[in-house]
């Protein structure tokens, strides 16, 4: 296929539909068939190098803050998902026309930053795939953490287990006794409620008894 130079600048600058600019229809149908196949072409990502983003969130102090949790903890928690986010490289280089695929790493990391509060479009610049991929890898995460036998929430259904669990959080609050009888914590959720009593019997929420708020 030839499209003249004179054909492409009216592409691009207009008038590509004045009659009087094609010298022939053949020439008009070359600009079509340009056009489609421009649109044809797909860009082949150059995956992120996990190693090398690991290692510079490491060198400078961003891992905990980005993933919002450390290395051990991140390492174990794809180490725990892997089976459910690993995908067939086979499958996915002909999906993808040759392109690497998508490792658990990238999943995690994704998941992470995106439930901590980034735009899935500021990920997809970090860690190179489109913004479908990034929202299929998103349900992918989720779907594993809700698979994962490991990561299920137990709750305590025993007396001695609430008592453990009370001593638990008197142990690491710090604050003399003040949350004496916690058993459990919601991040993020404040309600108004009445205080109990210092010794009264084990509660199941959080207070702030400053403010009255739970």
């Amino acid at each position: 296929m030839f499209v003249t130079n004179d054909v492409l600048n009216a592409c691009i600058y207009g008038n590509m539909y004045d009659d009087e600019f094609f010298d022939s229809y053949q020439e008009m149908e070359n600009i079509f068939d340009f056009n489609k196949s421009l649109r044809s072409i797909k860009h082949k990502y150059t995956r992120t190098n996990w190693q090398e983003h690991r290692d510079e969130l490491i060198l400078t102090n961003q891992f905990y803050s980005k993933m919002h949790m450390g290395v051990p903890a991140f390492e174990k928690l794809v180490d725990l998902l892997r089976s459910e986010i690993t995908v067939n490289e086979l499958q996915s280089r002909r999906s993808t026309g040759g392109m690497d695929p998508i490792y658990p790493e990238m999943i995690v990391a994704t998941g992470l930053r995106f439930f901590g509060g980034e735009k899935l479009k500021s990920l997809t610049d970090i860690y190179h795939y489109s913004l479908n991929s990034g929202r299929r890898i998103v349900k992918k995460f989720v779907a594993a953490v809700l698979n994962c036998d490991k990561l299920a929430i137990h709750l305590p259904n025993t007396n001695a287990q609430l008592q453990a669990l009370a001593k638990g959080f008197s142990d690491v609050s710090g604050a003399l006794g003040i949350f004496y009888g916690v058993i459990g914590a919601i991040d993020g959720w404040f309600v108004q409620l009445k205080s109990p009593e210092k010794f009264q019997t084990l509660v199941t929420t959080i207070l702030d008894c400053t403010k009255g708020m739970v």
